[in-house]
């Protein structure tokens, strides 16, 4: 994402309330936004670079404490660690919708603007000459057909950033996880902690762990008892999937099940460590 310094982003309150009142310390939340912040001047993701980031705070934070911290928001979802570096999915989604906002201002500076709203003189409100328009004219059609990836983009688009609570069970599996994630968090949270733009990269973790032969029904339980676990510690819930992804590679490796269903009941059946961990997870 390059290009036009970003000089606006949206700004919407109430979902960073939803997402971090409570749960972070100001320190953390310190750290969360100068990340947040700097992923916007530079339109792009940051490096993970401690050294770096330390720079940007007043001097006397220590390399460890900022570390913890880091890793702290990692672990928890709010930041995405990609290839060294940092990447906010919320950073990302205003980072897209800023840049199609500019294209589009671009695309409609370039046409000239309204067309002058005057005939030999006359006023004409809307801006066209008479001459140009009869009452049979037929109307401009495009034989043309749409473009499918462009279609398939903007479903995508659609989903993801939506502007109200999704109540419709999707049909594409990995899109289904990701609906079992937000039911979840409503059923145990209450409405208002409900997700409206989801994490980009939901989708690309549950399509993972689905080919990597996890069940849905599997997933959903994990969803559940972590979420459940949380509520009890006075917690409130993950901001992402990606917080799941360290305990399905330790379930898929504890089982030793490279495919096919891990359940939960043939799981159980893995070992005494696989047993721990999912009583851990169920808080047994």
């Amino acid at each position: 994402m390059t290009g036009q310094k970003v000089r606006h982003i949206n700004f919407h309150p109430d979902e960073l309330l939803a997402a971090v009142a409570g749960e972070l310390s100001p320190e953390e939340l310190g750290v969360y936004w100068m990340i947040c912040t700097l992923i916007y001047s530079r339109r792009k993701a940051i490096p993970n670079d401690l050294e770096w980031l330390r720079g940007k705070f007043k001097r006397g934070l220590h390399l460890r404490s900022l570390g913890a911290i880091v890793d702290g928001l990692i672990s928890s979802g709010r930041v995405i660690e990609e290839g060294g570096e940092l990447m906010v999915s919320r950073c990302r989604t205003e980072l897209e919708r800023a840049s199609e906002r500019a294209l589009n201002n671009k695309r409609n500076g370039s046409k000239g603007g309204r067309p002058t709203n005057k005939n030999n003189g006359l006023e004409n409100p809307h801006g066209y000459s008479d001459q140009n328009l009869t009452s049979n004219q037929e109307p401009v059609t495009i034989n043309q057909e749409p473009d499918s990836a462009a279609q398939q983009e903007r479903t995508r688009k659609d989903w993801l950033y939506r502007t109200e609570p999704d109540t419709t069970e999707p049909t594409d599996p990995a899109e289904a996880v990701v609906w079992d994630f937000d039911s979840l968090v409503v059923e145990l949270f209450g409405a208002a902690s409900q997700r409206i733009s989801r994490n980009s990269l939901d989708i690309t973790f549950a399509r993972k762990w689905l080919d990597g032969g996890v069940s849905r029904e599997t997933l959903r339980g994990m969803f559940r008892a972590a979420l459940a676990n949380r509520k009890a510690a006075g917690q409130g819930p993950v901001a992402a999937l990606s917080y799941f992804d360290k305990r399905v590679g330790d379930m898929l490796a504890v089982a030793k099940v490279p495919a096919g269903d891990v359940g939960v009941r043939h799981s159980r059946q893995q070992g005494n460590g696989f047993v721990a961990l999912l009583q851990e997870m169920e808080g047994e």
